[in-house]
């Protein structure tokens, strides 16, 4: 059975000791994948995933580009932002990090989630 899953449902899944799958080329791969994650590039990937996975275990199957990922126009927040309004942002956003910049656009630093107090 296949089905989309969210980033939290990811989470757990890997947590729980699921294999995760990068589909992308193997060069691809050694630039950058999830920690833990298996390279079974998609040409090759009906032919090696008997061979490489575990029946028993659930799968995590993903190929992602950063482009991908990406969100367009990033937000960037000024360093006088309050910790409660930042993390009330990164909530409702659903934002990993975001940079903090000076009124002329200078990079100061990234606040992170669990720099504002979110698991």
């Amino acid at each position: 059975m296949t089905q989309e899953i969210g980033r939290e449902q990811v989470r757990r899944l890997m947590a729980e000791g699921a294999q995760v799958v990068d589909v992308l080329p193997a060069q691809e791969y050694g630039e950058d994948h999830l920690p833990g994650a298996i390279n079974l590039p998609l040409r090759k990937i009906e032919a090696d995933a008997t061979r490489v996975l575990d029946p028993s275990r659930p799968v995590i199957v993903y190929y992602l580009r950063v482009e991908q990922a990406m969100r367009p126009g990033p937000s960037t927040y000024r360093p006088f932002v309050s910790v409660a309004e930042m993390r009330r942002i990164m909530t409702d956003r659903d934002m990993e990090s975001s940079p903090v910049t000076t009124s002329d656009g200078k990079l100061v630093g990234l606040v992170r989630r669990q720099d504002v107090g979110i698991p």
